[in-house]
């Protein structure tokens, strides 16, 4: 009795708190809800205003402060009041959008970059370089403020006529480098041995558990890849710089990006030195003579809102978003508030939709996933090939598209990647641990009931024997023959062309366009034109088919439980949460790439391997 009249007691307290919470969220998320639609109206009407009254004296300002996406963040707390987080998610198109406007509109005379604290990958940044050398064939002026550049931004930056910097901050030009951590010794003390079943020369992730150094053929495949994507960023920066690569080269073989900018200066990265405080006097002295000028600056959200002239189209071309891990099932039906961003079946049903819809002439699917779930990546597949039969489909490829990203593109009707896109990676292996040794280091013993000869194939307590790692080994190279199969239908190849190029390893778009993986070499933009081609269409409209997440509906999904557990947590532990959700969903063959790829706001190239699961990757 007393134990029920303890459970009666906290299921109260736990509705009591509940309710706390939920009153105290719904109304500062209703105040925020009617703050942002009387902001939205008193917005548009000083829009209006602006437009009419835009001066001639007038920018374009990219202060992307936060990460650029291709889509926007999952995460709802960025639509919290409370939320104290300073990072924003800026979307890649909206950005794109946006320098296409500055650069069509007259009064709009330059634009201004301030990316200090811009983080986005090698794909991003390529493409709003390009957006803004399209936007200097107007004749109009880049400007480049920072107190300190890192690679990437400092990539995109040295388009500009001006290069500022800050006296006391640094150019942090310091090429790229990939650091792999090898755990065979530290196995082998815990008592546990890795069974690797692979079919790839060039399957790198298992290394790390079975040798203590990178394999030749590895180490072939990393040199090549980071040394294509610093040798093209490099040799673009030294042409926009009128310099000769071997000064960059030295600038980072030296050190000098842990000098002040006055040595950047000295070798031409940089033109001038400003203090922070007098970088509007300077800006105004260059548009309108006068440091004492009046600039008025938009940013892309305010740029985006400035009325454009009509113009008459006769066809429309969705784009549709494949971003992040493919899964079967998605984490965010157990845990709403995964910021993380998955592929599921829901983008069959999108293609599926976009196929029957007659007002879309052609659809361009952007792709930035580095794989996962085969079976969801046969189904997106397998729906691209059906939705190829009735209109153009074009394959946009972002940072990374390798291996079930790679699949899921390659039925298309036709695939443009940028030079640095990380694609290929065809190939399947798996890791299954043995914790034999363990078991006897630790002096425990188990003994096993069965009504089949291998129901206790994966328990993981004792090795694999000469039937069972046959079976295993049959299971993955079955994987990868349907790989080979659906490349090889897509690509027009035979599948012993696909097997020669595939392996398992990791390409460079460049490369891929070179050995028939790839059609094309550009952006969205480029694949939107080849969409508009296929479709012949002189004329036409974009829509963007980007999916918001609405705040108020992912939270009042949720249970009672999950909400004051969820509510209570940190930014950190929701991460942490979320890791634990992606290990539970990451079960069956996988279609992943040895290493995934993360390039942080300095553009230094992280090589993480992949979580070590009793699961085919």
């Amino acid at each position: 009795m007393k134990s029920f009249f303890k459970t009666v007691l906290a299921s109260c307290l736990g509705v009591i708190l509940a309710s706390i919470v939920v009153f105290f969220l719904f109304f500062g998320f209703l105040g925020a809800t009617i703050g942002s639609v009387i902001g939205s109206v008193t917005g548009s009407e000083k829009k209006a205003k602006s437009e009419v009254s835009l001066k001639k004296e007038s920018v374009l300002l990219l202060d992307l402060e936060g990460t650029i996406s291709e889509k926007p963040s999952s995460d709802i707390w960025s639509s919290v009041p409370f939320d104290s987080s300073p990072n924003r998610t800026f979307v890649l198109s909206e950005v794109l959008q946006a320098v296409d406007i500055a650069r069509e509109n007259p009064k709009l005379e330059a634009i201004v970059l301030d990316l200090e604290d811009a983080e986005m990958g090698f794909v991003a940044a390529c493409e709003i370089r390009d957006a803004l050398l399209r936007f200097k064939e107007s004749g109009k002026a880049v400007y480049a403020f920072s107190d300190s550049y890192g690679t990437l931004n400092y990539y995109i930056s040295s388009v500009a006529d001006k290069i500022y910097a800050s006296p006391t901050g640094s150019t942090h030009i310091t090429g790229l480098a990939s650091n792999t951590l090898f755990f065979r010794g530290l196995l082998e003390k815990l008592g546990v041995k890795m069974q690797v079943f692979k079919v790839g020369t060039f399957k790198g992730a298992v290394e790390p558990f079975m040798l203590d150094r990178l394999s030749p053929e590895n180490r072939l495949q990393i040199e090549t890849y980071i040394g294509g994507l610093w040798d093209g960023i490099k040799g673009e920066m030294a042409k926009a710089r009128r310099i000769d690569p071997s000064v960059i080269q030295a600038y980072a073989d030296e050190g000098h990006f842990w000098e002040f900018n006055d040595t950047a200066v000295e070798v031409q990265l940089v033109d001038s030195l400003v203090n922070t405080i007098d970088r509007e006097e300077v800006l105004a002295l260059k548009l309108t003579g006068d440091k004492e000028g009046k600039i008025n600056t938009l940013r892309v959200d305010e740029a985006l809102r400035l009325k454009r002239g009509s113009i008459s189209t006769d066809g429309k071309i969705a784009v549709l978003y494949a971003e992040g891990e493919i899964v079967q099932v998605d984490p965010r039906d157990d845990n709403p508030l995964a910021t993380a961003s998955f592929i599921t079946s829901k983008l069959v049903d999108e293609l599926r939709k976009a196929g029957e819809d007659d007002s879309i002439d052609a659809v361009v699917l952007r792709v930035n996933s580095s794989g996962g779930a085969l079976t969801t990546s046969e189904e997106i597949a397998t729906e691209v090939r059906k939705l190829r039969e009735k209109k153009p489909i074009v394959i946009s490829m972002g940072n990374v598209a390798a291996s079930g990203g790679y699949y899921i593109s390659t039925l298309a009707n036709s695939i443009v990647a940028s030079p640095y896109t990380i694609t290929g990676s065809i190939g399947i292996f798996g890791l299954i641990p043995d914790f034999s040794g363990t078991k006897k280091k630790l002096g425990v013993t188990n003994e096993v009931v069965k009504t089949a000869k291998m129901a206790d194939m994966l328990d993981f307590t004792e090795p694999f024997d000469e039937d069972e790692r046959a079976v295993m080994q049959n299971f993955v190279e079955e994987g990868y023959d349907l790989f080979l199969t659906r490349v090889s239908e897509g690509r027009n190849m035979t599948k012993e062309q696909v097997d020669a190029v595939g392996q398992g390893r990791v390409w460079l778009g460049l490369n891929a366009k070179e050995l028939g993986l790839v059609d094309k070499l550009g952006g969205l933009q480029t694949a939107i034109d080849e969409a508009a081609r296929l479709a012949e269409l002189q004329s036409y409209k974009v829509t963007h088919k980007i999916e918001r997440e609405n705040p108020l509906k992912v939270l009042f999904g949720m249970n009672v439980e999950s909400m004051v557990r969820t509510l209570s947590m940190s930014a950190a532990e929701r991460q942490v949460w979320e890791s634990l959700h992606q290990i539970k969903m990451a079960s069956g063959v996988q279609a992943i790439p040895p290493y995934s790829i993360d390039i942080n706001g300095t553009g230094e190239v992280s090589l993480a391997k992949e979580d070590l699961l009793p699961s085919l990757k």
